[in-house]
């Protein structure tokens, strides 16, 4: 299902949304979400009202960038078999999942 209207955060599309990342709302939890939508959208147009002409685009916000990684230490590694032992389901060296994304 498609929203009528791109800004329009109705009572269906919540529950479908919930629905797609496996998320079970009641109906004053799926209220309490419609109910901020305008509240959202007058936020967002006063961030879309900012003047920014004149201003150039960053890559990163802040002027003392970070220019170093870190030491990379080796970590507590788990043995393969191990792993693969403990998982409910695999394939060959995989562990399986369920998928919870569309």
């Amino acid at each position: 299902m498609k929203m009528k209207n791109k800004h329009d955060l109705n009572e269906d599309y919540i529950k479908e949304l919930a629905n797609d990342i496996m998320l079970e709302l009641n109906e004053e939890e799926i209220e309490m979400i419609a109910s901020i939508d305008d509240l959202i959208k007058e936020k967002f147009a006063k961030v879309l009202n900012i003047n920014t002409d004149g201003i150039s685009a960053m890559h990163y916000p802040l002027e003392n960038a970070h220019t170093f990684l870190r030491e990379d230490s080796e970590s507590r590694n788990i043995d393969q078999k191990i792993v693969l032992d403990n998982a409910p389901q695999t394939i060959d060296d995989f562990v399986v999942i369920t998928k919870v994304v569309k």
